[in-house]
């Protein structure tokens, strides 16, 4: 499988409405937030922000100026909420 089929683009720039909802087990912040851009997705989702998890390996990927988090590297999911 490819890699982008599991990475999520986070960008802070990308986003609004950002609020901590929580801890993952590892310590990681969780945000609820929505897409500034609606091709993203609508609605509000959960995740981490990309800067914040940039000290685990693999975690996240620079790719044409923008951040991606790789979820498989982290005990995070990524979801619609």
């Amino acid at each position: 499988k490819y890699l982008w089929m599991y990475t999520i683009r986070l960008t802070i720039s990308m986003k609004q409405n950002i609020r901590f909802m929580y801890k993952s087990p590892s310590g990681l912040n969780v945000y609820s937030f929505e897409y500034k851009d609606d091709s993203f997705g609508k609605g509000t989702h959960q995740g981490v922000m990309a800067h914040e998890v940039e000290h685990i390996d693999g975690a996240v990927i620079n790719f044409k100026g923008k951040k991606w988090v790789n979820y498989n590297k982290i005990d995070v999911e990524f979801k619609k909420i």
